[in-house]
């Protein structure tokens, strides 16, 4: 792991390592209750001790296609369950095969705005790039594949969203894919792209 400076961070203090939303529940029609798992490090003087994964509950508001943060963070209780699913096999560390390099490509086209993702969509596919992109880079960590109807496939990939401030956020895309790893469909875990 890449060394911290913490320098002038008070001690008792949190840096975040990584977050990701694991649920989301309507409380009115545009207010929404995040549960936000977190991987905490504190800062101890100009060291710092692994806290763990530890959760917190953020009120959203919907703001077009995005959620803004309507209060303060409040710690909360692991959620029972987690609402994304999860395709039957197992998600790996991408190899470099032709399936790793296609989601890659598309994710960074489609989220970052930068590269052709028609290289990496069906004939006939209307998607575009996000606008805005929410991320500068995004990096593959997960992915696996399952069969699905029509002689598709079903993509879950794990990635990393990085912004152009250089904050990191873990998150999930579910992706509809052919038998030549071209992506047909957006699933739930993306922002939809805007005319």
């Amino acid at each position: 792991s890449v060394p911290l400076d913490l320098t002038g961070i008070p001690p008792g203090q949190w840096y975040v390592m990584e977050a990701a939303t694991v649920q989301l529940e309507p409380i009115a029609a545009d207010l929404y209750s995040a549960t936000v798992a977190v991987d905490l490090l504190g800062a101890m003087g100009e060291e710092y001790v692994a806290l763990g994964v530890q959760y917190f509950q953020i009120p959203v508001r919907t703001t077009g296609d995005w959620f803004t943060a309507a209060g303060l963070p409040s710690r909360a209780d692991a959620p029972q369950a987690v609402n994304t699913p999860r395709p039957v096999g197992e998600l790996s560390p991408p190899t470099g095969s032709d399936f790793d390099v296609a989601v890659q490509g598309f994710l960074s086209g489609y989220l970052t705005g930068h590269g052709d993702i028609d290289l990496y969509t069906a004939p006939d596919t209307s998607l575009s790039a996000t606008t805005p992109p929410p991320y500068a880079e995004v990096i593959l960590r997960r992915v696996g594949v399952e069969h699905a109807a029509n002689d598709g496939f079903l993509a879950v990939a794990e990635f990393v969203g990085i912004d152009e401030a250089g904050r990191r956020v873990v998150s999930e895309a579910r992706l509809v894919v052919d038998a030549q790893w071209r992506v047909v469909a957006v699933l739930a875990g993306l922002p939809e792209a805007t005319p």
